[in-house]
């Protein structure tokens, strides 16, 4: 955020060095040779519709329009353009960002299936084997694993994340939000996730790992979606998406996306309505494991996973819907 403002308060003081809020924004863009390059009939048809298309910086204005960052209309009006153009410009400029693309793009979800089929279980990190433990001793149902080189790095206030393990039902979420007209940026984060496999559930179809006591570890791999989303409207009209088409409340209803589930897993930073949960970090050089328990669960596990002197932990609280907090409180609907 600081450097949102920073770029703001820059393009509001750009006429006391001569430079227009437009030529300044395309030179923090790094396109002032692009600019370079626009004909006069090349800027006409680029700038279709502005009321004053012979100004200085009119080829600016046009790189901007035909980057997206404004609008012929944003130019016409010339209301919130500074607003506009700051945040176009510090989120060009973000490296921090991690992400595959947005839910406007034509091809997002192909880009989502070929992330997917690239995904490889993580079964024999640090992590596993402490973790397993941890487990074994009741101290946490299960665990999820990702590699720090995947996280979406998005502004929290605008993100939610949903967690699931089917890539049909992920291109149904994409294409939901599509046909409600909400964009958002994606990422798909990748994840290992780890449970008891219970030997009267038949052969295991995923990855195992059989501990000295017998019991079987599975390790399936599953995703969390990453959505930054425009507005806190469009965030909060997920939400309700998410509750009315990708929740089961009945064995054969209908109406559902493709393998819907009785509890769908929605993380998200403080919001009315949703319950409260630790989201336990372990960590090793490269791999970070989320183990969520209830609040008063944390500490006993966390105390535990201490005795271990390679590894690094710490807590973060986190806000889940309701249907998932039931789950962790033991119930299935």
């Amino acid at each position: 955020m600081k450097k949102g403002v920073l770029i703001l308060l820059t393009l509001l003081s750009m006429n006391l060095y001569g430079e227009t809020l437009y030529e300044r924004a395309v030179k923090d863009l790094r396109m002032e040779e692009l600019a370079g390059t626009y004909s006069k009939e090349k800027i006409a048809n680029s700038l279709k519709g502005h009321k004053a298309k012979q100004t200085k910086d009119a080829k600016e204005k046009a790189v901007l329009v035909d980057l997206g960052a404004l609008t012929i209309e944003d130019l016409n009006q010339e209301k919130n353009v500074n607003e506009k153009l700051s945040k176009f410009v510090t989120d060009y400029i973000n490296v921090e960002e991690n992400y595959i693309g947005n839910v406007s793009d034509k091809n997002i979800i192909e880009r989502l299936n070929n992330k997917w089929s690239r995904g490889e279980v993580v079964e024999d990190s640090s992590l596993n084997a402490i973790l397993n433990r941890a487990m074994l001793k009741g101290l946490t149902t299960g665990y999820n694993i990702k590699d720090k080189k995947d996280y979406a790095n998005f502004d929290e206030k605008l993100t939610a994340s949903y967690g699931h393990s089917d890539m049909i039902h992920a291109s149904q979420i994409i294409g939901m939000l599509k046909s409600e007209g909400i964009d958002a940026k994606v990422q798909l984060e990748l994840k290992t996730s780890a449970f008891i496999y219970l030997p009267e559930w038949g052969e295991s179809s995923y990855a195992t790992t059989k501990m000295p006591d017998g019991t079987i570890i599975a390790h399936p791999l599953e995703y969390d979606l990453k959505f930054q989303f425009e507005t806190q409207k469009d965030k909060e009209k997920f939400f309700d998406l998410i509750d009315k088409y990708a929740k089961k409340d009945d064995e054969n209803e209908k109406g559902l996306l493709y393998e819907s589930w009785w509890q769908p897993f929605i993380q998200t930073e403080k919001v009315d309505g949703y319950e409260m949960l630790i989201d336990n970090i372990v960590s090793d050089n490269k791999y970070d494991a989320h183990v969520l328990t209830l609040p008063e669960k944390s500490k006993p596990l966390v105390e535990e996973l201490a005795k271990n002197k390679n590894i690094k932990i710490k807590t973060k609280e986190i806000w889940v819907n309701p249907a998932f907090y039931r789950f962790m409180l033991g119930e299935y609907k």
